[in-house]
């Protein structure tokens, strides 16, 4: 798709078409473990005990400290049967014995453990977090030549833990949650604070060095089924098709992928958007 004389902006459509890209942490750790001091961690239920019959039957099991008998009267109390968790045995609601044994399985391992908050051996910190990060970022992405040619490195900021990550300019504020994909798609923010068709070629280029040409080829296919524009034309050779699984594409391909290590593709403009606004 070339728009080279227009610059819609396409948001949406663009957080839209992003979704199938997959989720990895190849480049960037893992945010949350390194922020975080104190994670959810199960641990056994001390409680947890089965509860049996005078025939010796297994009847039920129990999660909580309270006592199994009532001191007073003697009847039984608070404990968890088959029958107490709405599974049916009768004609119009019979789940199966192998459903109704692997739900209950599932039942009890779940009593078996509680959740509590632990110390998180990972954790370093705010201000650790943000040179690690730096580090890893400078290393992998900004001293490729690929990165050199087209892109400037940018300060990363990993401030807090929730809400957007943004381009800032001369910054970017990256939360827990962000995965590789994210960053790439801050860094793209580099030609255009909108969305528009600048963006998303600096993004496919960016996906298809770093994350690989199968997830180039992903997005590209959805940026087309939710009218995302870009600039110039991506191809990718007979080998590549095949190698990612494309078959009914690579009978039709030929010659060599547009992008590289070094090459760049038809028709992006190749002025940093910082130098315009500057």
């Amino acid at each position: 798709m070339e728009t080279h004389r227009k610059f819609k902006k396409q948001r949406q459509p663009l957080y839209n078409a992003e979704g199938v890209i997959e989720g990895t942490l190849n480049i960037l750790p893992n945010l949350r473990k390194l922020k975080i001091d104190k994670i959810n961690q199960p641990v056994k239920n001390p409680h947890f005990k089965f509860v049996v019959d005078s025939s010796g039957k297994i009847s039920g099991f129990k999660r909580h400290p309270w006592p199994m008998f009532d001191p007073t009267t003697g009847a039984k109390h608070e404990y968890t049967t088959p029958e107490d968790t709405g599974f049916y045995y009768n004609d119009e609601n019979f789940l199966g014995v192998s459903e109704l044994s692997r739900m209950w399985s599932q039942m009890l391992e779940y009593a078996k453990w509680n959740s509590a908050k632990v110390k998180n051996p990972e954790y370093i910190g705010y201000e650790e977090t943000n040179k690690l990060v730096n580090k890893i970022v400078k290393e992998k992405i900004y001293n490729k030549s690929f990165y050199k040619r087209y892109f400037r490195p940018i300060k990363i900021d990993c401030k807090g833990n929730e809400g957007a990550c943004k381009f800032h300019g001369t910054f970017i504020t990256l939360k827990t949650w962000a995965d590789d994909s994210v960053l790439l798609h801050e860094l793209a923010h580099q030609y255009g604070r909108d969305h528009d068709s600048r963006f998303a070629t600096a993004y496919l280029m960016l996906v298809g060095r770093f994350l690989g040409h199968d997830q180039q080829i992903k997005l590209m296919d959805s940026m087309r089924e939710y009218n995302v524009e870009w600039n110039g034309t991506f191809q990718h050779s007979k080998k590549c098709f095949t190698e990612h699984g494309y078959t009914d594409r690579a009978k039709n391909a030929g010659g060599q992928c547009t992008t590289g290590a070094t090459k760049m593709n038809l028709g992006f403009k190749t002025e940093y958007l910082h130098k315009r606004l500057g």
